[in-house]
């Protein structure tokens, strides 16, 4: 599928309907991992309705999504903006002192496989929404397998912790940038 989307949309939490497309494409991203108890906790998963939705009110979220040509959703970012409630407290990180100028990154996935440019456009786009919004960092997870991405777009690690057999990273990602793109190589 061709994204011909030219920016970011924002997910209306108040329809049902697009809740629910949100929530199986988000479902779809992330099944083959299903069976990560890590992952487990993180995300309510509804396996008998085939749908994946963060632990977090969508009241206090903003859902950035793409669509590809057919208007199916094809990636999306969920950003927490509420702070009553810190995603990242199930792996045992504790949400930062100064909560004015940033938020928490929920989820971001990619269901199709694009180029990574498209990918690195999409970031930017939501990013550059956030710091309209007076945002200025986002605090999210990632596992040791997707690591090196989030290094490759500016991610600063703070923190990790072992979790059952696996680490978990807190990483701070910065709205400043004009464009978020991979760090060539020295």
């Amino acid at each position: 599928m061709t994204v011909v989307q030219t920016g970011p949309l924002i997910l209306d939490r108040r329809d049902p309907r697009k809740v629910e497309g949100y929530e199986r494409a988000f479902y779809n991203a992330f099944r083959h991992l299903g069976h990560d108890p890590l992952l487990r906790r993180l995300w309510h998963w509804d396996d008998a309705a085939f749908r994946l939705s963060a632990h977090i009110p969508y009241a206090d979220q903003v859902v950035y999504i793409e669509k590809d040509r057919d208007g199916a959703i094809d990636s999306a970012i969920a950003v927490n903006l509420g702070w009553k409630w810190f995603q990242a407290e199930t792996y045992d990180f504790e949400p930062p002192s100064d909560l004015t100028e940033g938020c928490e990154i929920l989820a971001f996935f990619v269901v199709s496989r694009h180029a990574l440019a498209l990918r690195y456009r999409f970031w930017a786009q939501c990013f550059a929404d956030l710091r309209r919004r007076g945002l200025a960092w986002g605090l999210s997870t990632t596992a040791p397998r997707a690591l090196n991405f989030y290094k490759r777009i500016g991610a600063e690690i703070l923190r990790s912790t072992g979790c059952g057999e696996t680490t978990k990273y807190l990483m701070k990602l910065s709205f400043e940038r004009d464009y978020i793109r991979p760090r060539r190589a020295a």
